[in-house]
């Protein structure tokens, strides 16, 4: 057995792996191909044994999964492995012991890295549930206009208890911590079917009497969002709710070229708005001049932070849109990128063919833009880390989510 000792391997109590009776606990245990809770159990870093898969799957299940994979994502790449997931998830509706052991084949990975980037995410579930996933909102705006009230009319309506299935298997009630399409017409309710890739959107849900309504095809909620009208500093609507000829931003942007695009960040004082108030202008300064083969821009619109709505209110505005898509552009020019990620909240998922459209518009704006390959990742659910940032950089490079 080859064991890796780290940080830790000088401790007292991992002088216990010299023991021939630990090393036999190991050399056992690790013949399982789900043995997860290994590192809790015997408190190191370890690199398992060869898995024989062939003794672990069924067979038909597999070639189902491994077809599903195959027309999904026939490069195998490692990068994509939430993304094979969340399709597994749209499949079958879970991801099973079979799921696991099938996709770590595929993607040439060990099952426990499988395995262990599921347990990070609430809409990648790893047992069976209905056929059609009910998840009823659970945040502040909700809980403020009658959540109490849906949830014993949702649990009397499909006859579940949140976390249950119904009797006929048709139907499971979960919670949710917040859906983001809430911001009005509240309590709200996300139903995801099997056999689907996209979520349904059901607002005031105290209103639906009949199981069935809750599977509309309606991908989007209607009257949805309300404008107010503000002012600030004395200018009407600033910043993205401002109306700008696009093309003609663009034009400017490259006319100045790349230095003096971060001399207008500076003296436009524009910074992040995730609470450290980080300036732009430096985190593209210091993108630009670091050395590097391969850069990035990574747009992170997963919106984890309850209550806000923020990226759900640009996404569903076709001209907000397309500036989001205009500024990676720009930034990815101005400090030499070629791949550019948008990182998407999975309540927003069917937003993905618009966002498509509005990337292949804007790619047409300027000649350079067609060169920046624009990739849209689906996250599925957590906000578990300390670092927002950190939890998309992971997510997008197959690592496990894990707190910060």
């Amino acid at each position: 057995m080859d064991l890796i000792y780290k940080e830790d391997s000088d401790l007292p109590t991992r002088k216990s792996h010299d023991n021939p009776q630990i090393k036999e606990i190991y050399s056992n245990f690790f013949k399982h191909p789900l043995s997860h809770l290994s590192h809790k159990l015997l408190h190191t870093h370890y690199k398992p044994k060869p898995i024989e898969y062939s003794s672990w799957v069924d067979m038909s299940e597999e070639s189902a999964i491994k077809d599903n994979l195959a027309k999904r994502f026939p490069e195998k790449r490692k990068d994509l492995l939430v993304e094979m997931l969340i399709s597994e998830v749209d499949r079958s509706g879970f991801v099973s012991d079979c799921g696991i052991v099938t996709l770590a084949k595929y993607a040439n990975v060990q099952p426990i890295e499988v395995a262990s980037i599921a347990s990070g995410y609430m809409y990648i579930p790893r047992t069976k549930v209905g056929e059609n996933q009910v998840f009823l909102c659970h945040c502040l705006n909700c809980q403020l206009h009658g959540l109490s009230k849906a949830r014993k009319h949702l649990e009397k309506l499909l006859n579940c208890k949140i976390g249950k299935i119904s009797q006929d298997g048709k139907f499971s009630l979960h919670k949710a911590n917040w859906l983001g399409w809430c911001v009005n017409n509240s309590p709200a309710v996300m139903i995801k079917s099997r056999g689907t890739d996209y979520v349904v959107p059901i607002l005031n849900v105290d209103k639906i009497q009949n199981p069935e309504d809750l599977l509309s095809k309606e991908l989007f909620p209607k009257d949805n969002l309300v404008y107010i009208p503000y002012t600030r500093f004395g200018e009407q609507n600033p910043s993205f709710l401002k109306p700008i000829d696009l093309q003609k931003a663009i034009d400017n942007a490259f006319s100045l070229g790349p230095e003096k695009v971060i001399k207008e960040l500076a003296d436009a004082g524009l910074q992040g708005r995730g609470g450290a108030g980080f300036k732009t202008a430096l985190k593209w300064k210091s993108a630009r001049n670091e050395k590097a083969d391969q850069k990035y821009v990574v747009c992170n619109i997963d919106e984890g932070l309850p209550c806000t709505f923020k990226d759900w209110t640009l996404l569903m505005n076709d001209e907000n849109r397309k500036k989001m898509i205009a500024g990676m552009a720009i930034c990815a020019n101005t400090i030499g990128a070629k791949h550019a990620f948008l990182y998407l909240r999975f309540e927003y998922r069917n937003l993905k063919p618009i966002l498509e459209e509005s990337i292949e518009e804007i790619k047409k704006m300027r000649p350079e833009f067609a060169d920046i390959k624009f990739e849209i990742r689906l996250g599925a659910g957590p906000y578990v880390g300390r670092d927002k940032f950190c939890i998309v950089v992971m997510d997008l490079s197959w690592r496990r989510i894990c707190a910060i």
